[in-house]
């Protein structure tokens, strides 16, 4: 991922033997996100909350569609369809061991936002396939 950041050439550039802070070997303006240290204080307040197993992560799936599509006109073996697609793509992702991989609930209303937009859309997008599909045949 930092290759493809490094290749796109946006912003402004200097030589990596030209920076002056690093960890390690790496320039710092090459990491993602610098992280400092927690103050002592607050390490009494940490807490690891640890990660949700398959069928809780699912039910909060179908929780989150149910709720956000429920005004739609769609059935709900359909809905049932999207949960599954949706648990199954945050498991493929879960599995992928490079550096920028991860999985977050988030992506499930990100991709309502986008099924929406596609719902609204639709007529637009038949009308555009007819008008392109009579167009083809007129020429023939």
């Amino acid at each position: 991922m930092i290759e493809l950041l490094k290749e796109s050439r946006l912003g402004y550039r200097t030589g990596d033997a030209d920076v002056v802070d690093r960890i390690g070997d790496i320039p710092l303006r090459e990491l993602v996100y610098r992280v400092h240290p927690l103050p002592p204080s607050l390490k009494p307040l940490i807490w690891d909350f640890g990660s949700m197993d398959n069928n809780t992560e699912k039910q909060y799936i179908s929780l989150i569609i149910k709720s956000s599509l429920s005004g739609d006109s769609i059935n709900e073996s359909f809905m049932f369809g999207l949960v599954d697609i949706i648990s199954g793509c945050q498991d493929i992702l879960r599995e992928r061991t490079d550096q920028c991989s991860f999985v977050s609930l988030r992506d499930v209303n990100r991709f309502i936002q986008v099924f929406k937009w596609f719902q609204r859309m639709t007529p637009i997008f038949c009308r555009i396939g007819k008008s392109t599909s009579r167009q083809t045949r007129t020429t023939r």
